[in-house]
Formats: C-alpha cells, sequence, structure tokens
C-alpha cells in the first residue's frame, strides 16, 4: 500500500463521467462540484493482500493528519496495476480483477470509516469517475509519501493464488487540475 498525503487550501473535484467499474452516484451529483478548504488529500494505493487494513495503515494515515494540521480528509483510491504488452491491465483472471476492485472499495471504505471514529473529517472520492479538478496551493505547501508492505506471502507457493510481483500503478480515474467546463 503506498499512501501519500498532500495539504491543499482548496480542493474542488467534479464527477464528469462513470469509468466501468465506477460506484453508483445519484444522477444530481453528476458534474455538480465538491469543495473543500484546508484540506488533505490522500491518495491510496491499494495491492492484494492490503484488505482488510491494517492499524498501521490507520496510524499513518492519522499521523498525516496531524502533522499537515488539515481540517478535512479527502480520500483517493486505485488499485495497483500490471503492465502486460504496453496497456495498463489489472491482471489476466477477471476473476483476480474483480477480486482486487473490491478490495480497494473496502479499503477506500473502512478508512473513511476508522477516521470518522477517531473524529476526522473524512470524504472518499467516488471510484471509478473520471472527475475534474481544481487545487489551490497552500502557503506552506506540504506533502508526504509513505509505503506501507503487506505481510510476507508464505515461502511455500501453494498453487491457490498467484505469487506477488511488483507492479506499476494505474490510477482508477483520470484526475486532471485543469478546471474544464461540462457540457450537458
Amino acid at each position: 500500500m503506498r499512501i501519500t498525503g498532500s495539504r491543499w487550501r482548496s480542493f474542488e473535484y467534479t464527477p464528469v463521467d462513470a469509468g466501468p467499474c465506477a460506484v453508483e452516484l445519484p444522477t444530481a451529483a453528476v458534474g455538480v462540484p465538491r469543495r473543500f478548504f484546508d484540506c488533505l488529500l490522500v491518495r491510496i494505493v491499494v495491492e492484494p493482500g492490503d484488505c482488510p487494513i491494517s492499524g498501521d495503515a490507520v496510524r499513518t494515515v492519522r499521523r498525516l493528519c496531524a502533522d499537515s494540521d488539515a481540517s478535512f480528509v479527502v480520500l483517493a483510491g486505485s488499485p495497483f496495476c500490471v503492465a502486460r504488452d504496453s496497456r495498463l491491465t489489472l491482471g489476466s483472471d477477471q476473476a483476480d480483477v474483480l477480486s482486487h476492485l473490491a478490495d480497494t472499495l473496502d479499503v477506500l471504505a473502512e478508512f473513511t470509516d476508522r477516521l470518522e471514529e477517531h473524529g476526522e473529517r473524512a470524504h472518499a472520492i467516488p471510484f471509478g469517475w473520471n472527475v475534474a479538478c481544481r487545487m489551490e496551493m497552500p502557503a506552506q505547501p506540504w506533502t508526504s509519501t509513505v509505503t506501507l508492505r503487506a505481510p510476507a506471502p508464505p515461502s511455500r507457493f501453494d498453487g491457490f493464488a498467484p505469487p506477488p510481483r511488483a507492479r506499476p500503478h494505474c490510477p482508477h480515474a483520470l484526475v486532471s487540475a485543469h478546471s474544464r467546463t461540462l457540457r450537458r
């Protein structure tokens, strides 16, 4: 799991259109900007084996919240993907792809719930949606990146799960810092 936190004076995102595995959004929410002020944008890249999340992962995000001194936490998550034939894909086995996407959704929901339990004001960007973003930097920029390793795999491959391998990151949604006018 890779966690990156960056503080913004203001952060705004607008869901533009749904990707192939997007969560449901009310039609009234599509094209409507959500604004957050003095916030910490936390990007979480979920690898197979990261679900359920560990106490270390929650403590890490809470430490980012405390270090940044932000008043709101916005979570954006994506699965870790495989590069194959110069195309970014989630893997060859359809069941593994779907379970990895489901794990990513579970991790985001669990992070949001656990942060709220600890008194943080948290919001998760809708998974799988293409969003247009606008951000305003604070007077003193702040960014932190943390990589958490999943528990070590068993020393003997049992044939039921694919062996772990390093994979490049593939974002779940197109996130652009440029403002776009939405046409309806």
